[in-house]
């Protein structure tokens, strides 16, 4: 260290950060976002990408079905509690929170969102307006 020059040093302590900030950014894109539910004492998580929707039903009071890709569980949970922990997802109703990434469509008129799988669910008027400003920010 004594015999570098200060441009030296400089110059490998900017190497350093880069190499720190490349190998950051390379964890953040590979690292998988889940989302995580519990059933009993059993733990199980489904990769954000793949989750379509929660909704409860009144016949069920405290509990949430979860629709992803590849599976559908039903778990005791909250949907304002859920909503507050996975900002990414959307509440389109008081039953619903929806991944938008899997909506194929929205028709405002009947206030509906339809998804990859044929699924439908119902928006209410009061989140109709966010979701058309939401769908526009997507699209551009």
């Amino acid at each position: 260290m004594k015999d570098k020059t200060l441009e030296d040093i400089k110059s490998k302590i900017i190497e350093d950060i880069n190499l720190a900030r490349a190998q950051y950014v390379e964890a953040l894109y590979h690292q998988q976002k889940l989302f995580g539910y519990r059933i009993g004492s059993r733990y199980f998580s489904v990769p954000m990408n793949e989750l379509v929707m929660l909704y409860t039903v009144k016949e069920r009071p405290g509990s949430v079905t979860m629709i992803a890709k590849k599976r559908q569980a039903e778990f005791p949970g909250n949907l304002n509690n859920l909503e507050e922990k996975y900002t990414n997802l959307f509440c389109c109703d008081k039953s619903y929170l929806v991944n938008l990434d899997h909506v194929t469509s929205f028709d405002a008129q009947a206030r509906q969102l339809q998804f990859n799988q044929g699924l439908v669910c119902k928006v209410s008027f009061r989140k109709a307006r966010d979701l058309t400003k939401l769908m526009k920010d997507r699209e551009s």
